[in-house]
Formats: C-alpha cells, structure tokens, sequence
C-alpha cells in the first residue's frame, strides 16, 4: 500500500480509475457480537459494492478493524476491483498495512495476510480517515449486528442507504 498516512474529515472521491473501499467495525461487547461494514463507491459517488458481516465473539476492536480490511480487499478482488483506494479511521490498521515490518500484535497475522493480498492489485493505497468520512461504512457495520448471515451487494446497496 502507499507510505503516506493523511487525514481525512470527509469522504473524497477517488482518482477517475479507481474504486474507493471504505471499512469499518462495530462491536456489541455485551451481546458477544461485531459487525464488518464495508463500502465500494466510484469517483462519482456511486456504489459499486456493499457488505455487511457480522461477527460472533468478543473480539477486540482493532481485530475487528483488521477483519472487515480482510473481507474487503477479498471481496474486490473476487469482483475485479483491481485499482483501489482505500479508507478507514483505524489508525492503528492504516498505520500497520502501510509499515512492512511484521505486525507482532495478537491480529498481526490478519495484517499480514492483508499485506500479501495487497500484492495482487494493480494499484492500492491505504489513508486514514477520521469517523465523518466513514460514515457508511459505519452504518453497514452496524446494520450488521442485527443479521446472522453476511449481506453482499454488487453495483447497489440496502434499501436504507439510498
């Protein structure tokens, strides 16, 4: 991924030939559960991908950060999104996926595999953002702790985002 760590406060689209990916956690201490919410947009706006994936277990936040990176990068490759941008407001995972020293931390090895699956994208840098530009990456996130099974849109979104 790219070295630099800049800050965002809003969502900015991205370069003509790219797809920006967004991802984000929620966590449901108390109820033992976590959601993955990540977001594909185009430099207009547009969504190209949702997905929703909850998450049984008290994990810790970070790790849960890591995950929903995990699923993202898998999911735009499965579909073809080869040029990316991406975003979160994990600064600790943005900071980690940008450094190739090994991550010796207890999701070290999910960073890491994030690392290898970065190789097999034509173009990917990692920013962070602050939460006011993650908005629907949150909102996924937290829709997700209310399903059992993973929720995956192509070209479109839920209802509720629209």
């Amino acid at each position: 991924m790219g070295r630099k760590v800049r800050s965002l406060m809003l969502w900015q689209p991205p370069s003509v030939d790219c797809i920006k990916m967004n991802f984000d956690r929620a966590c449901d201490m108390k109820n033992s559960f976590s959601g993955l919410g990540v977001v594909f947009q185009d430099c207009r706006g547009e969504l190209k991908g949702t997905m929703a994936v909850p998450q049984v277990g008290n994990l810790p936040p970070r790790s849960v950060e890591a995950l929903a990176l995990l699923h993202g990068l898998r999911f735009a490759l499965h579909v073809g999104f080869l040029n990316l941008e991406v975003e979160g407001d994990a600064l600790s995972v943005i900071s980690s996926i940008n450094n190739s020293l090994d991550d010796l931390s207890l999701e070290g090895h999910i960073l890491d595999e994030v690392k290898l699956l970065v190789q097999s994208f034509s173009f990917c840098s990692g920013h962070f953002v602050k939460r006011e530009g993650n908005g629907i990456a949150h909102r996924l996130a937290k829709e997700a702790l209310k399903i059992s099974q993973p929720f995956l849109c192509l070209e479109s979104g839920p209802e509720w985002l629209h």
